[in-house]
């Protein structure tokens, strides 16, 4: 009988995984979880459970089942030379920064020996997605969110064009109507404060239905209310990011504008991503 013991990632939380996944252990955990088993142990990434048919298949083949099998990726020289320079989840155990599971018998943990000893390397393939995923998993759990997530921060990029757009409506259709009542200057600062609140209320609406929609959070309406609370904090660091970039870089060191707003819009959108992503709809 072979356990399997899924080590927990980043980019397996992101994904979670667990909710599908029998025994689950921290990286710190695992040299303890492997010692208590009284079984063959098999160990794996807990985003990679997907493969453990094709690995099991690949531990009958062995000569000898009797041996420390390390499992790692069969990937071309950019994708190891990566790997081989991020932190390995499973290097604590494993002292192989390439290694992404490996299989020990029972044999080999009562016998007391070091895991590194005479261990024989088996590859297998995964997809390009998955490939991406190794790489983003040993990263901090904010940058792998940009790279596992592609779609998610598409659909946030179109959401806020679309906010934008609201934004810019609003201001041309109240500016005049409220500077009528209440002067020029109040009126635009008025209308400006009005589109804001309205296309960041737009822009709440849309992640709620799409953007967000499949992490599964509840909906109650206090719930919400108090996540559009968290979305305005959220849109408060973007401007300050986007104000500090500009100032920075035109005010202070000359930049040309028009490039100092772009990097300070792209800058403010993934901080707003990830302040939306982390905070606002955190799971």
């Amino acid at each position: 009988m072979v356990t399997k013991i899924f080590v927990t990632t980043n980019v397996g939380e992101l994904l979670g995984v667990k909710r599908v996944l029998d025994k689950v252990v921290k990286p710190s955990e695992l040299y303890r979880a492997v010692n208590e088993c009284g079984d063959d142990v098999l160990v794996l990434l807990d985003f990679l459970y997907p493969y453990v048919r094709e690995i099991e298949e690949a531990i009958k083949r062995q000569e000898s089942r009797n041996r420390v099998l390390l499992i790692k990726l069969r990937a071309g020289a950019i994708a190891r030379f990566v790997l081989s320079i991020t932190r390995n989840p499973l290097h604590r155990l494993t002292e192989d920064r390439l290694a992404i599971g490996l299989y020990i018998p029972r044999s080999w943990c009562s016998a007391g020996y070091a895991l590194s000893d005479n261990a024989v390397d088996i590859y297998i393939d995964v997809s390009r997605r998955d490939r991406i995923r190794l790489i983003s998993a040993r990263l901090p759990q904010y940058v792998a969110s940009l790279l596992i997530e592609p779609f998610r921060v598409l659909r946030f990029g179109t959401v806020g064009f679309t906010g934008f757009l609201v934004n810019l409506l609003v201001l041309y259709t109240t500016r005049d109507l409220l500077a009528y009542y209440a002067g020029k200057e109040l009126g635009t600062a008025l209308a400006t404060v009005l589109s804001f609140e309205v296309s960041l209320t737009w822009n709440f609406l849309l992640h709620e239905a799409w953007t967000f929609k499949d992490l599964g959070l509840p909906r109650h309406a206090l719930i919400r209310v108090i996540r559009w609370i968290k979305y305005h904090v959220g849109s408060m660091g973007s401007m300050f990011t986007q104000v500090s970039v500009v100032t920075m870089l035109s005010g202070y060191m000359d930049y040309p504008l028009y490039l100092s707003l772009f990097i300070g819009v792209l800058l403010g959108l993934i901080v707003n991503y990830l302040l939306s992503r982390f905070f606002a709809w955190r799971k």
